[in-house]
């Protein structure tokens, strides 16, 4: 599955996709904390990537499905206040 998004183009030819694992074991992280933790982390990897403020990131849980008019509204909105720059 994870090749099928990265290589099949569906996504777009010129969309670089990117997987990556929150492996990091700690105990102490309980429920919300926890939850901050791991996106605080796709941030990290997303600036890493080289991610720009005009750039679409999609963060969502794994009950959390996009359905494909929700995809083609995130292309096409022009939204004032998100607007980079």
């Amino acid at each position: 599955e994870k090749d099928m998004l990265m290589y099949s183009g569906m996504l777009g030819k010129s969309t670089r996709v990117i997987f990556d694992y929150w492996l990091e074991d700690k105990p102490g992280l309980m429920q919300m904390n926890r939850e901050a933790e791991q996106r605080n982390t796709i941030l990290k990897v997303w600036k890493k990537a080289g991610m720009q403020p005009e750039d679409v990131g999609l963060m969502a849980d794994v009950d959390e499905v996009f359905s494909r008019d929700f995809l083609r509204a995130i292309q096409v909105c022009d939204f004032e206040p998100l607007r980079p720059g």
